[in-house]
């Protein structure tokens, strides 16, 4: 994948811990500057966000139930 040399077997491990530490800093900064956004932007109140919520998650319920035959 990389080209880089190292000089011993930690170094290389340490790199590929420093990567992967970084994607996941940059990817949890994504994470909630989109929670930030998606608050900000969203056209109801969370009241009526969680009742909607609740009316969806209760039909998907019903409706396995109903296809299980319970």
């Amino acid at each position: 994948m990389s080209d880089r040399v190292y000089y011993s077997r930690e170094a290389e491990q340490r790199a590929q811990r420093d990567n992967l530490l970084l994607a996941l800093m940059v990817m949890a900064f994504g994470l909630g500057i989109g929670a930030v956004l998606a608050l900000l932007l969203a056209p109801r109140s969370g009241d009526e966000m969680r009742r909607a919520i609740a009316d969806e998650v209760n039909r998907i319920r019903k409706e396995a139930e109903d296809r299980l035959g319970r």
